[in-house]
């Protein structure tokens, strides 16, 4: 037979102590890898189920969530809106004041202002619809809604409430069966808290007498608030943008839409708020000044009127209205420095006040000195990002400390500029007052009284036109309140996606897959690394460098000798192609000797020896079997169901002659055997004795092959002892029962030479889930024969009926 059809490798002989090795270098088999793990189909089969069974529930059975987002300019009031809304007077200009794109965002997720948007929309009362998994959450298309007025939080909070409402009356029923019964539209007094039950606009199309329900459930409003908030996402769409993106997800749509909208609305006031309040300091500091100039005008012009009465004066003559007109226009002037004097002496003793130093300032009210301008307007803008702060932490945070800081530095400044401020006012003050001493001398010239009409004149001027100035600086900030902007716009109000977001099946569908398919994959590749036992060839190669001359399949027939003369069985080709590589292992020797061991008992020795025995006899060579196993022989119950009683140790012990112990086979004519005999106390002893070395001489002269059964080499030593006589070796390597740690045995052995030739046969190869007769999946390789590939169809006729028989002989021996 040319080497090239040898089912498993190619032989080469080679000048080495094996004399036989794997010529041809394995490559990386993918089909043998693939077919490793198909043959678990099952487990395949079960993940698989059970992947997409668990996704179907999950998809059925999960909430969906909807994407809602919004998207909101904020305003940069860089010399805009926030300027004009702070100043109240002159040209309203004040300041710079850029946003901090991070403090808004800190802002619109605060939990104030969500708590803000949750008690606006009531949402803090949730109603639902019973379902056989999970229940639905009903938004607008509840029929009924319960307003609540003050709830007991010990009791209201604890169960859901079931609710009935029929006609204009309801029933609320606990989780204890206890009924409570009202009037619609009427406030209700119950145990845990007063409300009342109102119906809504989808309720308008029912019947009187139809019965509308909902679970009712009452949450804290701050756990509902931190809850919607801890779901808001807020971040800006780029980083040069102060647009941000406002998400959120949700099962019900409609309500984030309303709580995102909500929000940007509040938010909005409050930003407007905050503003405003900026103008309301300073229209209460002009009213303040109104109340006391009103007083002073009025006590001035009544004291004109009963001057004019009393002296009888109509007009002044040319020369004093000359010199009141002089005077008017200094009194003017002076009157400007004074009320400039007055605006900076209220502020400066504003900021020192103790307890006003976190407030805020009053307006420039019409300060012409840019540097105080800006300052103030600075400062306020900074004590509204600290109170902005201080609604989502506390006064102890590192933030807040450092606006702390900044609002100390800038209140210095301010008090330093207004010092400064104060100086030069007097000092145009005093310039203006002498003047006005030059004009007074020229009123010297005046008769009296229309000098002393003057002078009451005067006084009235000044009161009149300060008095006028306030009330055109408090319609201007009265203005601005009105017409105050928002922080931010809306460029997109809240949409909602057409479809959930979550679950998404597509991704679920695929999880399902890969962990179906993952899962098996891992439960394998655990097992094969847990499993210390032979499944492959390449665990015989990478163990041992002994060669391997062949490998028997998995066989379920009942019978022991599976070589049988005209048998095309595929097990029978294999243990004639263990023949055949046995020529090689004994080459040039004319008798050939075979020992067959293995590491322990149940690795299939007896069956190879009676079939590698069969299989020589059926070549026509005269072969003979030993049973030489003499502590557990159990070779010859296979042949013959009543053999000689006589054996191998009958003859060493000298009672019988080689002629009386040699049997003939029914099996084939070539092919003879010698049994055990009564099992001896000395095994080994007998072994060695000198008669076994006639007996050998005998046979070696009388026979074609030799081949001895004997004990496990890796348990007793009775194959080392018989290595004088053998020309070669066959270690029996079982799949998954011989440990891989028992390779090493042989290993010794060939490297020690206490066995001759030594080659391994790998045994009881599973074929299930392989190719090839378990040469894919025992041995990497798949050609040679067509094994596995509908050749031998005899195996496929015969495997049903084979496995049955084999079933039922087991269960006879069991009943034995």
């Amino acid at each position: 037979m040319p080497y090239r059809h040898l089912p498993f490798y190619i032989l080469e002989q080679q000048q080495s102590t094996s004399g036989l090795y794997f010529g041809a270098e394995e490559s990386f088999d993918l089909k043998g890898f693939l077919f490793k793990f198909l043959r678990y189909w099952y487990l395949f089969f079960f993940f698989l189920a059970l992947s997409f069974s668990a996704a179907y529930l999950y998809l059925r059975y999960t909430v969906p969530q909807y994407g809602i987002k919004s998207s909101l300019l904020i305003k940069d009031d860089k010399g805009g809106t926030g300027s004009q809304e702070e100043a109240a007077f002159a040209d309203l200009g004040l300041f710079k004041s850029n946003k901090n794109i991070n403090n808004e965002i800190q802002v619109l997720k605060s939990l104030t202002l969500m708590s803000q948007v949750v008690k606006e929309l009531g949402i803090n009362v949730t109603y639902t619809t019973d379902g056989r998994i999970r229940d639905n959450e009903l938004y607008k298309d509840c029929n009924f809604k319960i307003i609540p007025e003050s709830l007991n939080e010990e009791l209201a909070y604890k169960n859901p409430y079931r609710v009935f409402v029929t006609g204009n009356t309801f029933t609320m029923t606990d989780k204890e069966g206890k009924e409570f019964k009202g009037t619609v539209g009427q406030l209700f007094n119950a145990p845990f808290g007063k409300f009342t039950v109102v119906l809504c606009d989808s309720a308008i199309n029912t019947k009187p007498s139809d019965e509308l329900y909902s679970l009712v459930k009452f949450n804290k409003l701050e756990n509902i608030a931190r809850t919607y908030s801890e779901k808001l996402v807020v971040k800006p769409i780029s980083r040069e943008s102060t647009v941000l993106e406002i998400s959120m997800n949700d099962a019900v749509p409609e309500k984030a839409k309303d709580i995102i909208n909500t929000l940007v609305n509040d938010y909005n006031r409050l930003g407007i708020n905050d503003k405003n309040r900026v103008s309301a300091n300073t229209v209460s500091f002009i009213e303040n000044r109104l109340k006391f100039l009103t007083g002073e005008l009025t006590g001035v012009e009544r004291g004109l009127e009963q001057f004019k009465r009393n002296n009888d004066i109509t007009d002044l003559s040319a020369e004093a209205n000359m010199v009141l007109g002089q005077l008017g226009e200094y009194d003017k002037a002076l009157s400007e420095k004074e009320v400039e004097f007055d605006i900076l002496s209220s502020i400066e003793n504003y900021l020192k006040n103790s307890g006003k130093e976190y407030g805020l300032a009053p307006s420039s009210l019409g300060l012409s000195d840019p540097t105080l301008t800006s300052l103030i307007g600075e400062y306020n803008k900074i004590q509204l990002d600290r109170e902005r702060l201080l609604k989502t932490s506390r006064e102890e945070n590192p933030a807040v400390q450092v606006l702390n800081g900044q609002l100390k530095g800038i209140r210095a400044n301010i008090l330093e500029s207004i010092d400064n401020l104060k100086k030069s006012v007097t000092i145009g003050r005093n310039n203006l007052k002498n003047k006005n001493l030059l004009i007074e001398s020229k009123i010297k010239s005046v008769p009296r009284k229309e000098r002393e009409y003057l002078e009451i004149q005067r006084q009235q001027n000044i009161k009149q036109n300060l008095y006028l100035y306030l009330l055109q600086k408090r319609e201007e900030t009265e203005l601005s309140l009105a017409v105050t902007v928002p922080n931010a716009r809306v460029v997109d109000p809240a949409i909602s996606t057409p479809e959930p977001i979550k679950p998404v099946e597509n991704i679920i569908l695929l999880t399902a897959l890969i962990a179906g398919l993952l899962l098996p994959i891992i439960i394998i590749t655990v097992k094969e690394l847990l499993n210390d036992s032979i499944q492959s060839r390449k665990d015989i190669e990478d163990n041992t460098s002994v060669p391997l001359i062949g490998g028997i399949s998995h066989s379920d027939l009942a019978e022991k000798i599976v070589v049988k003369k005209g048998s095309r069985k595929a097990i029978a080709e294999m243990f004639r192609m263990v023949r055949t590589n046995l020529d090689f292992l004994a080459a040039g020797k004319s008798q050939k000797t075979i020992l067959i061991t293995s590491s322990m008992s149940g690795e299939g020795k007896s069956f190879i020896t009676l079939n590698v025995s069969a299989s020589l006899a059926l070549s026509g060579k005269k072969t003979i079997m030993l049973e030489m196993d003499l502590r557990k022989p159990k070779l010859i119950k296979y042949i013959a169901e009543t053999p000689k009683p006589q054996g191998i140790t009958n003859y060493l012990v000298g009672d019988v002659q080689i002629e009386d112990i040699i049997q003939h086979s029914n099996t084939d004519t070539n092919l003879y055997f010698i049994a055990c005999g009564p099992i001896p106390p000395n095994p080994s002893e007998l072994v060695m004795s000198k008669k076994l070395d006639v007996l050998m001489a005998h046979l070696k002269a009388n026979y074609d092959y030799i081949v001895i059964d004997t004990s496990p080499v890796g348990l007793v030593t009775d194959a080392i002892l018989l290595n004088r006589f053998i020309d070669a070796s066959i270690y029996v390597v079982r799949h998954s029962i011989t440990k891989k740690g028992q390779l090493s045995i042989v290993e010794e052995l060939k490297s020690q030479q206490k066995l001759n030739s030594p080659a391994i046969i790998y045994n009881d190869i599973k074929t299930s889930g392989s190719y090839g007769y378990g040469y894919g999946y025992g041995y990497g390789y798949g050609y040679g024969y067509g094994y596995g590939y509908g050749y031998y169809d005899d195996d496929k006729k015969a495997s049903l009926w084979a496995k049955m028989k084999n079933m039922f002989s087991k269960k006879k021996k069991e009943l034995k």
